[in-house]
Formats: C-alpha cells, structure tokens, sequence
C-alpha cells in the first residue's frame, strides 16, 4: 500500500504543472500538450474498452468544469482509427491524440 500512496502523491503532486509532453493526434499532427499552459485543461486517458462508460462518467463531469476548458483525450492502446471513434463519441470539442502501446 505505500507504493499506491506515493503513487497518488505523485499524481496529485501534477495538478496544476504543466505537462512537458508530444503526443500524436488522431489525424497524425503533433501536439505539444505544453502548448495548453495557463489553460484549464483536462488530460483525459480512455482506452476503446472503456468509451462507453467513460462517455456517461465525462459527461456528468464536464457540467462542473468552466466553458472554457480545454480537453484533451488520449487513447492508450489503439491505433489512429479507434481514436476518431472516441472523437465522434466525445462529450465535448477537444484535441484527440493516441499512443499505440
């Protein structure tokens, strides 16, 4: 369990630092996740395992967040073409990267 904890000390440590990474966008451009500093953003990591599940839970979490949030969903595990399907099911506009493994 302390392994866990620190786990979660580390994340929770993440909150509001900007996150220093390039991802691969669904259409295949890169994205600078940098580039969202000073925004309100929200990373969100799904897999097409979860989509549906995942699009109930967004969409009640979405209601709490400013209208300006930017979102950005990133799909572990598929290739570019299960990334579009998470795109049209998305809750709101957002930038939809992937990572294959």
């Amino acid at each position: 369990i302390g392994a866990e904890a620190q786990a979660v000390i580390q994340r929770h440590g993440l909150i509001g630092k900007a996150l220093e990474l390039e991802l691969t966008t669904a259409d295949g451009q890169r994205f600078a996740l940098g580039s969202q500093h000073g925004k309100v953003t929200v990373v969100y990591v799904w897999s097409a395992v979860w989509m549906p599940k995942a699009v109930e839970n967004l969409r009640r979490f979405q209601q709490e967040l400013p209208p300006e949030t930017q979102w950005v969903f990133l799909s572990l595990g598929t290739p570019p073409d299960l990334a579009n399907i998470g795109k049209a099911a998305a809750p709101s506009p957002g930038t939809h990267c992937y990572h294959p493994s």
